[in-house]
């Protein structure tokens, strides 16, 4: 049985972004890591091929609900875990293998974890070579617990896919047939949104990396739905996510093995 299924759906842009991704989580030695590739203009199989992963071709409108949905129905794993790849996990734990770790959380149905937002810091172009090189030593990212911005209340979910019912609400918390989603100290998470934020576990996340990759963004109109299509927004929205600031070097342990 497989026991820690990685999980992400992807329309990847820009091949150093998805390279930090899959080697940020090759360092948690996941039973599996399955990607499901919704018409990269990258070639993500050639690209990944040096990485053991399960690359599943989804082309046209992809309704990520119904997907995971229809992925936790089918899987043979104790347990997935659905993250995004602007998302990069961290564990105060050592060593962080992540079976090591999810075990002692069987008893319940999930394991919320909190966002940690990063800000572009009003950056006008896409640092090079890599994003979160950029976001990590360039700047300083937010970690006030006293002062969190209203993002970081945001939480994710792994799951033990037996237990789910459906994600038709939101991906971010799953309706469950039994148990209860808790967070890291084990007491209950019962809504999208977790004030009880601790630095034991976190989902470093960036929401954007650039006002040039914004701009992107727009043009897509992947945010059009949720935010004005309007460049002048980036300030304010970006403004949301670096609030008070303190240099924050928890990735480091991992980073300093993949970014260059």
């Amino acid at each position: 049985m497989i026991y820690s299924d990685l999980v992400l759906c992807t329309k990847s842009y820009n091949e150093q972004d998805t390279l930090d991704w899959i080697q940020h989580y090759t360092t948690f030695n996941f039973d599996k890591i399955t990607i499901f590739n919704n018409e990269s203009p990258i070639d993500i199989h050639s690209l990944l091929k040096p990485y053991k992963c399960d690359i599943i071709d989804v082309p046209g409108y992809l309704d990520y609900y119904n997907l995971l949905d229809n992925y936790c129905k089918k899987s043979d794993a104790f347990w997935v875990f659905p993250i995004d790849d602007d998302e990069f996990l961290y564990l105060n734990e050592t060593p962080t293998n992540i079976n090591d770790f999810i075990c002692n959380y069987e008893e319940f149905s999930g394991l919320s974890v909190n966002w940690q937002c990063l800000s572009a810091h009003n950056t006008l172009t896409r640092p090079v070579p890599s994003a979160i090189d950029y976001c990590l030593y360039g700047q300083e990212p937010i970690v006030s617990k006293e002062q969190l911005s209203s993002i970081n209340t945001h939480i994710k979910c792994f799951v033990q896919p037996s237990r789910v019912r459906n994600y038709v609400a939101q991906p971010h918390i799953p309706a469950l047939t039994a148990g209860h989603i808790v967070d890291y100290d084990k007491v209950i998470t019962r809504d999208v949104a977790n004030e009880k934020w601790n630095n034991k576990i976190l989902l470093y996340h960036y929401y954007i990396k650039s006002k040039e990759d914004w701009d992107k963004k727009m043009k897509r109109g992947s945010e059009g739905k949720l935010y004005p299509v309007d460049s002048s927004f980036f300030s304010t929205y970006d403004q949301v996510c670096t609030g008070y600031t303190v240099y924050d070097d928890k990735l480091k342990k991992y980073t300093d093995s993949y970014c260059r």
